[in-house]
């Protein structure tokens, strides 16, 4: 008993998910840690360059991953991933309807890596602990792109595991499925529109002649 427990935790473990750098984002440059206790990587706006802009755009998420996965469970993780965003982003933004228009920001994103559970070592975890040890994981990159000039406005390189959703260990993209909708609050939070400007500060929407001319690799 005692070999075989060793052996599934051995096989188990509770994986990490990292953050990726996949060649989505036109720039890695910028990107800080999100806080001192997270993984994440961002591109804040500039305080008050947020108050320019009237909606968000959001792009189709797209699948990026350089693993063989199941393209029909992707593709579904993709679509919960586009529907979080939405919700997600529309408790404080217009949701457009079009990328286009002078105050609209466009929201491009892509799972760029994923860690599928173990079900069936899970079920022998859960006999034998009683507890699965083998969870799922999901990365993603998004950039925020102002839709008139194309010049990037944030990003984000996120990624997390599904330590908290039990019935994420006894599906193999359990646990990448849940996990859209915290992608989609961490995008959100740096989307969020609350950060006054400093005194003095013009907000405006970013345009070609902005100080920083970052600009994102979308086709314009």
């Amino acid at each position: 008993m005692i070999c075989a427990v060793g052996a599934a935790i051995a096989l188990g473990g509770c994986a990490h998910q990292a953050v990726t750098r996949s060649g989505f984002l036109n720039s890695y440059d910028h990107l800080v840690p999100e806080s001192p206790q997270s993984k994440n990587l961002v591109m804040r706006p500039a305080p008050g360059l947020l108050a320019g802009y009237d909606a968000v755009f959001v792009e189709p998420v797209e699948v990026r991953v350089s693993t063989q996965e199941n393209d029909a469970a992707m593709g579904e993780v993709a679509v919960l991933a586009t529907e979080a965003l939405r919700k997600e982003l529309g408790a404080d933004w217009t949701i457009a309807d079009s990328p286009g228009g002078a105050r609209t920001l466009r929201v491009h994103t892509a799972l760029t890596a994923v860690k599928t559970s173990n079900p069936a070592l899970n079920i022998v975890l859960f006999i034998l602990l009683p507890v699965p040890l083998d969870n799922g994981g999901l990365s993603a990159e998004s950039e925020f792109v102002d839709a008139s000039s194309g010049q990037l406005v944030g990003a984000i390189a996120w990624a997390g595991q599904g330590l908290w959703d039990p019935v994420g260990y006894f599906s193999p993209y359990g646990h990448p499925r849940q996990l859209t909708e915290g992608l989609a609050r961490s995008v959100a939070a740096v989307l969020k529109r609350d950060r006054p400007a400093p005194l003095g500060t013009e907000a405006a929407p970013a345009s070609p002649e902005a100080p920083t001319p970052l600009r994102s690799s979308l086709p314009r």
